[in-house]
């Protein structure tokens, strides 16, 4: 855990004599992990915490996965429909129905041995406490808001929200809801959960949506250690966030956030251990430690507090981590500067990440690499096959100079499977959304050098090289706008003095002089140098019929 933190009331030392109020000795208990030599708090219950019974199984917990043997990208639409919500019914309205409890509700999307990835969307509130015996828990808060009640203290949350629940926590997660009426008395305003979107309906939402992500493999979710200081455990300079960004548990009665309750009686806890949910009975309330003290609790840290880090080129993922565990990183996608320099390309390049599995979960903005994404959007993209920007994209993004898009990334070192639930709301669409032309280079918009669609090329020239004249199957032969260039003085200057739409600012430097391809020896970008000739011999068409009024074709470049 990020530091040491203690909270309520204590001996001043360990393993020492405590007494309640009424002379009886309240029970110490060690919460520790790695054996005795990992992170660990010192507990003081009122009961003894092993004092329970009535223990049974449940159900099983196992995730069921499809298609192991398929590799594919993917695109799961969770929500149903743009802005997180569709009339329901519609086809683009059939995301995850609403179900169950914060604990029940839970559907597994994605998963491996080592982590697993699922969405709720409760329509109930919780009737019991719940501990995970078998991983820690990052679930991230997309709408709604509540008291997290856990046995070290409560969490008050909201949208935005990372709650981090380490192994072993008991809590209950308890949702803000619409406030029963009173009679002879109007509302306010309508009851909406926290952030909802404005087509908002109870039916398709009634409480709120996490996203869950949960270790499988034993091992705990923490901050990145290179963030933290190895002496100390500091966060460091460089790190995007810090200590007090964290929110603690706190006991605050007054304000309906206690930590624990002398209460007596019949209380449910379920425990997921061994692939299956169990039940235990514990005839004391669940939450009553009066005080602890060390490095192992839950803790919330919002992502609107994540401090992004920029670069004047284009900064590769591991700038965007938040969280990690053994085989997995948690990453925090989230509105920032771009890039800066004057012919940055602003979105990611592609990119072949050969020993890493991707998921994106969208939560808002405007995802500039991507096309035909929704709020609440999964995007899985395997190891193996390169991804990157959608076609048309990157020439969109240059006018850019800030991304308002937030996302949470999880990437794995393994692969991940997909469950039946996933390929329920997948868009099948999807692993073809990058054929198509990425660079139309014509003012008309026609492709150049062929349009793939199902693999298969639709126009009649094909492999048409960067400033060829192009046949575009009906006779014409037209030829691609002017190519905008860098002058010298690392500004973008369009050829022949103005602004062409269409033009590529990544226009490489392939003259032996060092000039701009086909433009005038002095570096500048302003007209074409005198000698320009196209670089390969035109075919019998081509020279029958010239490609621009009273001008010659440019140059081709190479590089491509």
């Amino acid at each position: 855990m990020p530091h040491y933190y203690r909270l309520g009331t204590m001996p001043k030392k360990r393993h020492v004599q405590f007494r309640r109020p009424d002379g009886i000795l309240y029970s110490e208990e060690l919460f520790g992990t790695e054996g005795f030599s990992g992170p660990s708090s010192t507990m003081y219950h009122i009961n003894p915490p092993t004092q329970v019974y009535g223990w049974k199984t449940l159900y099983s917990t196992k995730a069921d996965y499809v298609e192991v043997d398929t590799m594919r990208m993917r695109h799961v639409k969770s929500a149903g429909g743009m802005n997180g919500f569709a009339p329901m019914g519609t086809k683009t309205g059939q995301g995850l129905p609403a179900a169950g409890d914060a604990i029940s509700g839970r559907v597994v999307l994605f998963g491996n041995t080592d982590v697993e990835m699922a969405v709720c969307n409760p329509t109930e509130q919780m009737e019991y406490h719940y501990k995970n015996g078998q991983g820690d828990e990052c679930l991230f808060i997309h709408f709604g808001s509540g008291v997290c009640h856990t046995m070290m203290g409560a969490l008050r949350f909201g949208p935005k929200d990372y709650v981090i629940i380490p192994k072993g926590v008991i809590y209950k997660l308890t949702w803000d809801e619409a406030p029963r009426p009173v009679k002879g008395k109007k509302p306010a305003a309508p009851w909406r959960p926290a952030g909802a979107p404005d087509n908002w309906t109870p039916e398709q939402m009634p409480l709120g949506k996490y996203l869950l992500i949960e270790t499988t493999n034993g091992s705990h979710i923490g901050p990145p250690p290179r963030y933290v200081s190895k002496a100390t455990g500091q966060f460091l300079e460089h790190a995007p966030y810090c200590e007090r960004d964290l929110r603690l548990p706190v006991h605050e009665p007054e304000n309906g956030l206690a930590m624990y309750f002398e209460e007596y009686g019949e209380y449910e806890v379920r425990v997921k251990a061994r692939d299956c949910m169990h039940s235990y009975t514990f005839h004391y309330h669940p939450l009553d430690i009066v005080g602890w003290d060390g490095c192992y609790y839950p803790y919330i840290f919002n992502i609107d507090d994540f401090s992004p880090i920029t670069g004047k080129l284009h900064m590769p993922p591991p700038i965007h981590q938040t969280f990690e565990a053994h085989n997995f990183v948690i990453c925090s996608f989230c509105p920032r500067m771009l890039d800066y320099h004057p012919q940055a390309i602003k979105v990611p390049y592609n990119h072949s990440n050969i020993d890493s599995d991707e998921v994106l979960y969208y939560v808002e903005g405007n995802f500039g690499s991507r096309k035909g994404i929704e709020v609440g959007s999964l995007t899985l993209h395997p190891q193996g096959i390169p991804h990157g920007p959608h076609p048309g994209t990157i020439e969109a993004s240059m006018a850019h100079q800030y991304t308002g898009e937030l996302a949470v990334m999880c990437d794995t070192f393994r692969p991940l499977f997909p469950t039946r639930a996933a390929l329920g709301m997948e868009d099948m669409k999807y692993p073809a959304s990058w054929e198509g032309e990425h660079f139309p280079r014509l003012a008309a918009g026609q492709p150049v050098g062929g349009n793939f669609v199902d693999g298969k090329l639709k126009s009649k020239k094909v492999k048409s090289k960067f400033g060829d004249l192009v046949d575009m199957g009906d006779g014409k032969i037209v030829a691609p706008p002017p190519v905008i260039v860098s002058s010298t003085n690392g500004t973008n200057a369009p050829a022949n003095g103005a602004a062409t739409a269409g033009a590529n600012v990544w226009a490489p430097n392939t003259a032996a002089n060092g000039t701009n391809g086909a433009h005038s020896a002095n570096g500048t970008s302003g007209k074409h140098a005198a000698g320009a000739k196209a670089s390969a011999k035109p075919t019998t068409r081509t020279a029958a019929k010239p490609a621009a009024k009273g001008g010659k074709p440019a140059k081709a470049r190479s590089g491509r």
